[in-house]
């Protein structure tokens, strides 16, 4: 989902072709856009939005596909899974810290 325009266009395409989506990403015509990444799990089938910001320093992501909700708590998010999940990818392509937070209901 490139912001070009104002206007979200979004694309599909496998997992496969992640080092394709992260040089999209880098490239410099998209530095200063905001783009979104639809990621899911098939497996457990869960997933949600990664959004990195301007600039590529700051990004978020909200658990919007069917969220996994904590074991012990269950109206809050499971962080600690998205997490695990989620930091080794990020972190392969630079990531250097995070911040997590749950924003219950």
């Amino acid at each position: 989902m490139p912001d070009e325009d104002g206007d979200l266009d979004w694309y599909s395409t496998p997992s496969e072709a992640f080092a394709h989506v992260v040089a999209t990403l880098d490239s410099p015509e998209r530095h200063r856009q905001q783009v979104g990444i639809s990621i899911y799990h098939p497996e457990v089938e869960t997933g949600g939005l990664l959004l990195f910001f301007y600039g590529r320093t700051n990004i978020s992501f909200s658990p919007s596909i069917n969220r996994r909700s904590h074991p012990v708590a269950e109206e809050l998010t499971d962080l600690s899974w998205y997490l695990e999940q989620m930091l080794p990818p990020l972190f392969k392509i630079g990531l250097l810290g995070y911040q997590a937070q749950d924003m219950a209901d």
